[in-house]
């Protein structure tokens, strides 16, 4: 993984700028006058290789300024990219798109600051392979929905805290039908937004809806869709006990799944045992503010 990060000068690290790490070489060449043995560090023994390996994963940090001036060195390799901590300007991102990126798998935006507007050009990304993008407490609301359907291979799609809404949703809704994780927890959706989005979901297996204004009607229909059964992560939030035995009572979700967290912080010690008791949760790790002590119920 290669990582440009700002120093105190300002200047992006030797390794970050040129794709050289100077104790790979110096290393390399001790192996090959046979001062070391070769078996000690293969990636080493053969830096050439090992650096192309490294320049497929690249991390920017702190410095917006990074993403102009060499990135069009990099990006017809890079597989993984993450940018972390960046206060994003428009012209920043149209810098990252003025290139394609044939090999781009991953992009992660982590701990970054946006105007809403300024994710725009990010729809004009060329990377016809990016199945996962993250991007988390954005607060971008519809203009990021704008970028996501523009993306065409999605499959993994975490967004949690963006302000999306059923707005962001009708945009994405195209998408739906190709992604096996969503993560839109602390978004802006509600109880309306349900029905079309589980109606959209051909493949989810790991679904996040937490922190979401849903109502207990709208868990319901989640226990209810068919679609459940291929969950292996569950999370959704309410305040009613009605919704907490909608799911223990659900004949749609399956032994598949693994973990379920739902928003209720208290659970009645009457719903806490339906929980641990329903069949089709037995496999389930089941968190209501703790995890429920499925241990402790079956020693009673």
């Amino acid at each position: 993984r290669l990582e440009a990060r700002a120093d105190a000068a300002g200047v992006a690290s030797l390794e970050a700028v040129f794709a050289v790490c100077l104790g790979c070489i110096v290393f390399g060449h001790l192996m090959n006058w046979g001062v070391i043995p070769s078996h000690v560090c293969e990636s080493c023994h053969d830096v050439r290789a090992h650096l192309a390996a490294r320049a497929r994963e690249l991390t920017i940090h702190g410095d917006s300024k990074r993403l102009t001036g060499w990135q069009h060195v990099m990006a017809p390799e890079v597989r993984s990219l993450e940018l972390a901590s960046l206060s994003f300007a428009a012209e920043d991102l149209a810098a990252l798109v003025a290139q394609p990126w044939p090999k781009l798998e991953v992009l992660e935006l982590s701990g970054c600051s946006f105007n809403k507007r300024a994710i725009v050009p990010l729809a004009k990304l060329v990377a016809p392979n990016l199945v996962r993008f993250d991007l988390a407490a954005g607060h971008l609301g519809a203009p990021l929905g704008e970028v996501l359907a523009a993306l065409p291979e999605l499959r993994y799609l975490r967004i949690p805290g963006n302000e999306l809404g059923g707005d962001a949703l009708a945009l994405l809704r195209p998408k739906l039908g190709q992604l096996s994780y969503l993560d839109l927890r602390g978004n802006a959706l509600a109880g309306a937004d349900i029905a079309p989005l589980l109606q959209a979901l051909r493949h989810v297996t790991v679904l996040k809806l937490g922190s979401n204004t849903l109502g207990t009607e709208a868990v319901e229909q989640i226990a209810a869709w068919p679609g459940a059964q291929r969950l292996t992560w569950l999370d959704v939030a309410f305040d009613s006990e009605r919704g907490a035995r909608a799911i223990a009572r659900s004949t749609q979700l399956s032994l598949a799944l693994a973990r379920l967290s739902l928003g209720m912080s208290r659970l009645t010690p009457a719903l806490e045992h339906e929980l641990l008791d329903a069949p089709r949760l037995a496999n389930a790790r089941i968190y209501a503010g703790k995890m429920l002590g499925r241990k402790k119920r079956e020693a009673e």
